[in-house]
């Protein structure tokens, strides 16, 4: 359906409404602009003649037609057969009465999702999909929307990011575009198949145009990946040629071959096939729909819209075709209506176009980046009584005062946790929480060529273990197993798998071994056995020697007896 390449016999019309009522025909509207683009708030800007000096006042400004939060509608049209382009709300007056020239007012109006992009949220969903979160997001504003998508993910996490980047971004990672209106906001999947809505020819509806073809993005491939903790390794996703109508007689595989393009980009956390097949396919859909960009300028119309496809003439092979209508802008200037039709997409997705994460330290503070070497000052007197450690930072500060810093635990908790706090003048390793150099936590101390490790490395490491500073180890051997527990003055614990012995033994010939054969207890001095109970010995034979000589002696009564026979010999024998 080839557009009307003009309309001078028309009357272009406009009609603005203000909280359901059209405004007054007093105010005399110089030029209007409505904006509409693809992941961007939708806005209108309005210039209206006003100010009078001698009156000393602006009264357009100061009608309640235009006060911040009015909600602002806007038909196109002709001749009074007008649709509506736009629906927001007021959000900023600017009056400006410049040397030479009237005074004017120039009222900004946004897409009520304007609300949506101010603040940034936290939250969490489990088992949802994308769009079904992003309609979540939008209901909190009153905000309709109209989209789905079909997989569900375990987990969906904003963290400290707006709801409108959040919601462009994912939709974006799904090859499905946010498009705000005057019904709300609707998620879409671009389809460049689509028959096209208008003919565009150059020389008869094309009244300037400004295109790119640039294959420096086109790839052959683009294989995506992520780590997959169940398998220990990196599980990948490729997306195909993808190759989708587009103006010109190269397609995307043509320009890749220019390009030599073939992207691998990786993530360190765990995602699903389903994400990484949704990240291949929209990275490629990206950049297939971004090969001819640019701007062309027609007649107003109300018949075309964001998400259509047009049918681009008379620009030669390289750029007649179907072209993916990214936004539009609506211009009226002097009663002359026009058009400016954006054609495809950017390449890069929404976080690579803007700054959408929150500000290290939250902005309070300059931030501190990275891990970070300290040495340990003090590990006591924690002014704040919250069990922290002083360090210095090792790049020199101007001035003497330490920071405190948390240190880490395994297991740490109310009077629980493995304590192992580095001594003073050590070194040590400093993170800091969100970036503040004012929350610094201590993940650790560090071995060097000047702090050698007493468990150094070695081939099959199978040594493992905790030595304290005075010496006493805990050593792991994977090699046995086996683990000894010893004191620098060698005391020692040793269970052995290899030797299937249990060893307790110390420096002055002490011994308790355990092993397949039973327990053997062994002294180079006396052993003493004393109990304030009972002493028992039972077994099935029970022989004491003694290589010099034995006493058994009962203080108020003794009883040896056999229910066999009983043999008592010696060289003399005394009774009583």
């Amino acid at each position: 359906m080839p557009l009307e390449p003009t309309r001078s016999a028309a009357l272009t019309t406009v009609t603005i409404r203000s909280n359901g009522s059209e405004i007054p025909g007093t105010f005399a509207l110089l030029s209007l602009e409505v904006s509409q683009v693809c992941g961007c708030i939708p806005y209108a800007h309005l210039i209206f003649q006003d100010g009078d000096p001698a009156k000393q006042s602006f009264d357009v400004a100061a009608s309640d037609e235009f006060a911040p939060g009015a909600e602002i509608e806007i038909d196109l049209g002709y001749n009074r057969e007008e649709n509506l382009v736009f629906k927001g709300l007021a959000t900023r007056l600017r009056v400006e009465a410049p040397l030479n020239g009237s005074s004017r007012l120039h009222v900004e109006v946004k897409h009520a999702a304007f609300r949506m992009h101010h603040a940034r949220h936290s939250r969490v969903w489990t088992d949802v999909t994308d769009a079904d979160a992003l309609s979540d997001l939008a209901a909190g504003y009153g905000i309709g929307f109209d989209g789905s998508s079909e997989t569900a993910r375990p987990q969906l996490v904003q963290h400290q990011a707006s709801d409108w980047d959040f919601s462009v971004l994912r939709g974006e990672r799904i090859g499905q575009l946010l498009l705000g209106g005057p019904d709300g906001l609707r998620l879409f999947a671009p389809d460049s198949n689509a028959e096209p809505s208008v003919t565009l020819e150059y020389g008869r509806t094309l009244f300037s145009l400004d295109l790119e073809l640039n294959a420096e993005a086109q790839a052959a491939e683009i294989s995506v990946g992520a780590w997959s903790p169940a398998d220990a390794s990196i599980e990948t996703a490729e997306s195909a040629a993808g190759d989708v109508a587009g103006p010109g007689n190269l397609d995307g595989s043509a320009l890749a071959e220019a390009s030599g393009v073939k992207p691998k980009p990786r993530q360190a956390g765990a995602r699903d096939q389903a994400e990484l097949d949704d990240w291949a396919r929209a990275a490629m859909q990206r950049r297939r729909l971004s090969a001819v960009t640019g701007m062309v300028e027609v007649q107003g119309s109300s018949s075309l819209n964001v998400g259509d496809t047009v049918d681009l003439k008379g620009l030669g092979p390289r750029f007649d075709g179907p072209a993916f209508v990214s936004g539009l802008r609506h211009s009226i200037s002097r009663g002359d209506w026009r058009c400016f039709v954006q054609i495809g997409l950017d390449p890069a997705f929404h976080d690579e176009r803007h700054d959408i994460c929150a500000p290290p330290a939250a902005g309070l503070i300059p931030s501190i980046s990275g891990l970070q070497i300290g040495i340990v000052d003090e590990v006591h007197d924690d002014p704040a009584g919250e069990d922290r450690v002083a360090v210095r930072l090792a790049t020199e500060t101007e001035t003497s005062e330490p920071i405190w810093a948390r240190p880490m635990s395994v297991g740490g908790g109310a009077e629980r946790g493995l304590v192992m706090l580095p001594d003073p003048g050590s070194e040590c390793l400093l993170g800091f929480l969100d970036s503040d150099p004012r929350d610094p936590v201590l993940i650790g101390g560090l071995h060097s060529s000047a702090a050698a490790s007493p468990l150094p490395g070695a081939d099959g490491n199978d040594l493992k273990g905790l030595v304290s500073r005075a010496g006493t180890r805990i050593v792991f051997d994977d090699s046995g197993p086996s683990l000894v527990i010893e004191t620098e003055g060698d005391r020692t614990i040793a269970l052995s798998d290899d030797d299937g012995t249990i060893v307790i033994s110390d420096r002055a010939g002490n011994k308790m071994e355990f092993d397949d054969s039973g327990i053997t207890l062994s002294s180079n001095s006396d052993i003493t056995l004393d109990a304030r109970g009972d002493v028992r010995i039972d077994g099935m034979n029970v022989n004491a020697a003694a290589k010099i000589g034995m006493e058994v002696k009962g203080n108020t009564s003794a009883n040896l007896k056999s229910s066999g026979s009983t043999v008592v010999r010696g060289a003399t024998v005394d009774i009583n």
